[in-house]
This record gives structure tokens, C-alpha cells and sequence, in this order.
């Protein structure tokens, strides 16, 4: 979705501008799937320590270029004691100077 800077003036009329960086939200489903279980025990704390507020660096595939994204939501699936699945979806950050 388009994020642009919105003034709205209570009758009915707004004014919209771009915003000054990359004006569109990205979202990322990942997947780390058959890992140790203490692997994505690691991961888990790792997310639960930003709560979904603050910000790290992720790297997409398509391309390879660092992008600052916050975990809006994961979820784990054991195999036994040994191996489980991470699913989680991260959404850029607009981080301002």
C-alpha cells in the first residue's frame, strides 16, 4: 500500500503528498523450516526481545540489500524435541533522520 503524508480539514477535503522515502510498505513471509529446536528457540527470543516495536536489518533475496523491518507476527511448530518451523511476516520501517 501507498503511505502518503495526509492533512484532512473536517469537510471532506485533503491534501496528500508523497513522503520524502520509499512511499510503499513491504511485507515478507519467511520461513525457517526443520531447524534445531534450540536454533528457533534462539529466533523466538530474538523477536519477543523487539516486541514488534523495534526495528532490525533483514536482507531479501530478491535484492540483497539490507531493509529495516519489525516482526508483526511469528508462529512455531515443534517436531518432537529435536526440530521446528518458524513462520513469521516482517513490514519495513520508515525510520526518519
Amino acid at each position: 500500500d501507498f503511505v502518503p503524508l495526509e492533512v484532512s480539514f473536517g469537510d471532506g477535503y485533503a491534501q496528500r503528498v508523497r513522503r520524502p522515502v520509499a512511499a510503499q510498505k513491504r511485507t515478507f513471509q519467511i520461513r525457517a523450516e526443520r531447524r534445531p529446536a534450540s536454533t528457533i528457540a534462539d529466533m523466538v527470543a530474538f523477536l519477543d526481545a523487539l516486541a514488534g516495536v523495534d526495528g532490525f536489518d533483514f536482507v531479501p533475496v530478491d535484492t540483497g540489500l539490507p531493509v529495516r523491518v519489525r516482526c508483526k507476527s511469528y508462529s512455531v511448530t515443534y517436531s518432537g524435541h529435536t526440530y521446528a518451523d518458524l513462520s513469521a511476516e516482517f513490514e519495513t520501517l520508515r525510520e526518519w533522520p
